[in-house]
């Protein structure tokens, strides 16, 4: 059975919420990039659909000259 003092369970107690705070604030810096990523990501996959288009068309293009 553990015999811990008032102070030793205080610290413990501080440390515990002192990482809860250290977590929480991590956490509110994240949630803002994590938005802007979800925002920008329909924005990527347009851009990405669009280069995959002109890349095919390029190639139609360019094996046409090549027969």
């Amino acid at each position: 059975m553990l015999n811990l003092t008032s102070q030793e369970i205080a610290r413990g107690t501080q440390e515990q919420h002192q990482a809860l705070l250290t977590v929480d604030s991590s956490a509110q810096q994240v949630r803002p990039l994590a938005d802007n990523v979800q925002r920008h990501a329909p924005v990527s996959e347009s851009v990405n659909q669009q280069l995959d288009s002109m890349a095919e068309h390029l190639k139609q293009f360019l094996l046409s000259f090549c027969h």
